[in-house]
């Protein structure tokens, strides 16, 4: 499963003298020299092989096991080089603590590039039990293996969290009664989901391993028992040292917090090929009573409990994070520390209440800065260059806020930097290093837009909108805001262009100048005494609904658990107010001679019904909720009559209640929603407290809206805005050769299937630097990925991809509920030779002209363009990509916790539609497609290649996008890092390879492993494994040589680990499913004797 690109610079690496595949491997491989042997072809027979009395090679303890390859911080994989020695002790210490015998089962379920899965392959071997292999991603199937579990009594199996999770979740009412040893590593195991194993496995000790890969599989371990009150990761295994210590390298007490550092025999090697990195993380040992013993630094932060069992605490990292960005602050220090006037530099994170969570830097001067002659109006004495000097390598949310210049920092008694002697900074060490006060009333407005829109205390005319911590919502308000204020017409784009306030003030200036007032049609309200027009994007829906009335394509579903005391009077009450003040809610769309129009109906009592469910069994009570839930959102709505906003509360108990919110999308949007719950939020509180709630009044409602929008839409605005649209469209591709299951039905259909991404903190950091230095926003950023994405996928660099745009462009219309959205299409292409910023910089500036352009209406573009309509598609548009911003979540109601409950329709409007999400810092991605259209694993790897491209483009945007790897990097590693106990440490009795041949030996009838139906005893392992071993030798295979393996679960896997391992090589495993390049690349790194695959050769 690892991109080629990884896979070969994993050969080269290793230089193996044969890679073993059992599937067709990569085309890169055709390049190397190894040999590259298919496991699942008949094997060749050269004359000269060796006899079968002829000797293996005398193979050392500290000769090379395996090698195990784990993401590195630069990008660049690290090869983990683990000696026979370190696998013998973990082998011996795991059958000292989980003792198995010959009756013993254990499931293979690790994948082969986890260090863990070989320990499954050989331990159970060595004492004549057998090996389970479920079928390939059986492992992600509950009942399954369950079944699996069962049919073979296994006994031992090992699951990562995340995935005991979902196998407790499915297997309540049928327990795994079989199962002696659970472990579960990995992943941090909660309490919680610990006690849940006891029903699940009964009977089962659960070992809570922990180990780092260097630290050769597991480095510590804890058993959990039934009184725990907390997850450790326990002591260390034997023959492994574990030492807390602080950061001057002295050993932490119990109770203390210091950073965990490995010792003993079972410690890799060092990494391959990268001396300096292993001189880095191995250092010698200071605490060895024997020299040249050596210690690894995990980089975790623990805890030692009196009795001498370590709780993880979390990275020792200097990584923090604000403003939901997560930062290393030694990377600022580094920046600061090359201004050559900066002799030190020290960058913390203060929360000082006016300000929030900041960035202060503490700098001392060099020597040679006393003499400068420092400006002014600096903050302190910092040299007025400072903040422009770390502008140019940091992104704008790395700057530090404030400045403090110190003649040297603070230290302890014994020499450490005192972190909590650092002063606070003044006020004035808040503002930039050339604060200037606004100087014009143009500027003045401005820079007091901005202080109501940010939050901030004072702006200076250079002042950075963006680098304020502005983004695209907030620039849409500021701009809005702007326009009413001065009356002037200003896009979007004005403010990315000129984005601080003495830029954009001169711009204004220069509008009003040429006569770039607003519009002349004014938003203000009109006469309700007659038919109110639909606004366009409402007489779509309309239509729409007329087509099919029955449809729930656009219903609004949200529904939410709601912990501690509800008060359902007041909730309704609350409700009743929002619908009296947004009429909006109280809209209907009756018809007169087919032509429809709005109908405000007068405010009325809300109804708030509550079904009791409190009486049902907790498991019949949630199942009865999901089914009310989905059955509420079904609900058919009558547009003519409504009303178009119906809820429900479910009462599980007295402190645990449902709320059901279902409106039709014809009265609401996105941003919509986040006005509903905030409003709700307020009015609810206020109503407790016996008062009523101070919300800012509204001074136009959605009629309003939609009479001043069909008065300003016509003639020269609407030919202009169209004609922009046909002059972008003309001519474009409407067909994309997507990976569809087949034809498409006649009719279009909306049956839906996700797939949700959770993008990664670092990947997301680096991608909001990114698109914050080319002046972007990070949606844009992802716009443009998926547009490499497809156009790499498809091959088609001219392409289509729709989104929705607010349209919230007018202050007074901000806090207004009602359908504003509208649907555009960004036309972009990707040309060779595009590096991915300069397919960034295209799209900003296609997505700003869009923006300036965005009130056309979608079905006016499309007649424009004179395309043909058609009933199974849309026009134009088969893939979306709309920010979702938070998801319009709920605003907390006072006294009550609240989460989601979820409630899908399981709906899709288009072929595929890529929703973006950031909740409290956490970037999601939900790949919507249309079931009826596509296999969900085709989906599903779609999906995991833009989630692999964005971690690519994170690491190398200024790479061409055509050497871009689509496949990630292989499987993360989880680094477990734990303690231990160092001791010379002597092989005990026979070795892992002997222990197994003696089963060979003496029980050839037995069986070593199970798959499907089939079993392979120990005299076929015996035959196969040495008959490739000897193909092995043959092949140059010994000592320190490598055999590189590519091939999918099944009993070639372990066949191929046991034959190389006969022969005295090392083992290098390869997933099969990367991409050729990255295969290709892991081959050039190991240099294998032999490839074995178990299909045709890449």
């Amino acid at each position: 499963e690892l991109p080629d690109e990884r896979i070969a610079w994993m050969v080269d690496e290793t230089a193996p003298v044969a890679i073993l595949c059992d599937g067709p491997p990569p085309a890169v491989l055709a390049r190397h020299a190894a040999a590259v042997i298919r496991l699942d072809e008949p094997w060749p027979e050269p004359p000269d092989l060796p006899a079968p009395d002829d000797p293996v090679p005398a193979v050392s303890p500290d000769a090379l096991a395996y090698i195990i390859y784990t993401s590195g911080s630069t990008g660049r994989p690290k090869g983990v080089m683990i000696s026979r020695r370190s696998f013998e002790a973990q082998v011996h210490w795991i059958q000292g603590v989980c003792p198995l015998d010959a009756r013993d089962r254990l499931f293979q379920l690790s994948s082969a590039m986890f260090d863990f899965s070989i320990e499954e392959m050989l331990w159970p071997l060595t004492v004549g039990g057998a090996v389970v292999l479920p079928r390939h991603r059986g492992e992600l199937e509950p009942t399954y293996l369950a079944e699996l579990a069962t049919r073979h009594a296994a006994t031992v199996v090992h699951f990562v969290p995340s995935l005991l999770r979902i196998v407790v979740d499915a297997c309540q009412a049928t327990p795994w009664t079989t199962i002696k040893h659970l472990i579960c590593g990995g992943e941090a195991l909660s309490l919680d989901l610990a006690r849940a194993c006891e029903a699940v496995f009964p009977g089962a000790a659960v070992q809570n391993p922990y180990g780092p890969t260097e630290a050769t599989i597991i480095a510590t371990c804890w058993r959990y028992q039934p009184d725990a009150e907390a997850v450790l990761i326990g002591h260390p295994v034997a023959d492994t040292t574990a030492y807390v210590l602080d950061d001057d390298f002295a050993p932490v007490p119990p109770g203390g917090v210091g950073q965990l550092w490995l010792g003993g025999v079972q410690l890799a090697r060092g990494y391959l090929a990268r001396p300096g990195l292993t001189a880095e993380r191995f250092r010698p040992n200071p605490f060895a009573a024997r020299p040249g013993e050596r210690i690894y630094q995990t980089g975790d932060l623990v805890s030692q409990r009196p009795d001498g069992a370590l709780a993880y605490l979390g990275r020792s990292d200097f990584q923090v994070k604000v403003r939901g960005f997560r930062i290393e602050l030694g990377e600022i220090e580094a920046a600061l520390e090359d201004h050559p006037q900066v002799s030190t530099a020290l960058v913390v994170v203060r929360d000082d209440g006016a300000h929030g969570k900041i960035l202060v830097a503490y700098v001392c001067l060099a020597e040679s800065a006393a003499s400068i002659d420092l400006p002014g109006d600096v903050a302190g004495d910092v040299p007025g260059d400072l903040r422009d000097f770390i502008a140019t390598r940091l992104p704008a949310y790395m700057i530090p806020a404030a400045f403090v210049v110190l003649d040297e920092l603070p230290r302890t008694g014994n020499g450490k930097i005192d972190r909590k002697a650092l002063p606070a900074p003044s006020d004035d060490a808040y503002q930039r290093a050339a604060y200037v006060a606004p100087g014009t009333p143009t500027q003045e407005m401005v820079a007091a837009t901005w202080r109501e829109v940010l939050g901030v205390d004072r702006v200076g005319i250079h002042d950075n909108f963006f680098a304020l911590g502005g983004h695209s919502l907030l620039a849409v308000r500021a701009v809005s805001r702007l326009c009413a204020a001065l009356s002037v017409e200003l896009p979007l784009r004005v403010l990315f262009e000129a984005p601080t306030v003495e830029q954009l003030a001169r711009e204004v200036d220069r509008r009003l100048a040429d006569g770039g007032a607003a519009p002349a049609v004014p938003l203000v309200p009109v006469a309700r005494d007659g038919a109110l027009v639909l606004s366009s994007a409402q007489h779509r829906l309309w239509f729409l609904h007329q087509l099919d009335p029955d449809s729930r394509t656009y219903h609004v579903p949200t529904a939410h658990r709601l912990r501690g005391a509800l008060d359902v009077e007041a909730l309704r009450r609350a409700f009743e107010a929002l619908i009296g003040r947004h009429e909006a809610l109280r809209t209907v769309f009756p018809a007169r001679d087919g032509v429809p129009y709005q109908e405000v109906l007068p405010a009325s009592r809300f109804a708030l019904p509550v079904d009791d469910l409190a009486a049902l069994a907790p498991e019949e009570r949630d199942r009865e909720a999901a089914r009310r839930a989905e059955q509420a959102a079904q609900e058919r709505f009558d547009l003519a009559r409504g009303p178009l906003l119906r809820a429900r509360v479910l009462r599980l108990s007295d402190a645990e209640h449902i709320l059901l919110l279902t409106l039709h999308h014809i009265i609401s949007d996105g941003w919509s929603m986040a006005v509903l719950w905030r409003e709700v939020a307020a009015l609810y509180a206020a109503g407790l407290r016996g008062e009523v709630a101070e919300l800012a009044p509204l001074p136009v409602q959605y009629v309003d809206y939609a009479a001043w929008l069909d008065r300003w839409l016509r003639g020269e605005v609407l030919q202009r805005l169209v004609g922009y649209w046909t002059e972008q469209l003309a001519d474009a591709p409407v067909d994309l050769p997507l990976p569809y299951r087949g034809p498409r039905p006649a009719v279009a259909t909306s049956r839906g299937g996700r797939i949700e991404l959770r993008l990664g903190a670092e990947v997301a950091r680096r991608l909001h630097a990114l698109a914050h230095h080319h002046g972007a926003t990070l949606f844009m950023a992802l716009v443009a990925a998926l547009r490499v994405l497809l156009a790499r996928t498809m091959g088609q660099g001219d392409l289509c991809i729709g989104t929705v745009v607010a349209n919230r462009d007018r202050r007074e219309i901000e806090g207004l509920i009602g359908m504003f959205v509208n649907t555009i299409v960004l036309r972009g292409q990707v040309r060779g030779g595009d590096r991915f910023v300069d397919v960034l910089a295209r799209e900003r500036d296609l997505m700003l002209s869009a923006y300036a352009h965005a009130h056309a209406p979608f079905e006016q573009v499309v007649d424009a363009l004179g395309l043909e309509r058609r009933v199974d598609r849309m026009p134009l548009i088969q893939v979306m990509c709309v920010d979702q911003g938070d998801g319009g979540g709920t605003a907390p109601l006072a006294g009550l916790t609240s989460e989601p409950f979820r409630v899908d329709l399981e709906i899709e409007k288009f072929d595929l539609t890529v929703s973006t999400f950031e909740r409290g810092g956490v970037h999601e991605i939900v790949v919507g497609y249309n079931a009826d259209l596509f296999e969900h694993a085709a989906v599903a790897a779609l999906a995991a290649r833009y989630e692999r491209l964005l971690t690519e483009i994170a690491e190398r945007p200024e790479q061409a996008v055509s050497q871009l790897a689509l496949l990630a990097p292989a499987e993360r590693a989880a680094l477990f890092e734990e303690p231990a106990r160092s001791v010379a440490w002597q092989p005990r009795g026979p070795t892992v390879m002997a222990q197994i041949e003696r089963w060979m030996a003496e029980a050839p009838g037995a069986p070593a492993i199970l798959w499907h139906d089939t079993a392979i005893s120990y005299g076929a392992l015996d035959a196969r494994s040495a008959a490739l071993a000897a193909l092995l030798r043959r092949r140059g295979l010994g000592p320190e040589r490598t055999v590189a393996v590519i091939a999918e679960r099944s009993p070639l896997q372990i066949i191929a680990l046991v034959a190389t391992l006969r022969a005295g090589g090392a083992h290098v495993p390869i997933g099969p499913e990367l991409p050729d390049e990255r295969i290709a690349w892991m081959v050039d790194e190991t240099a294998p004797v032999a490839i074995l695959c178990d299909g045709p050769p890449p």
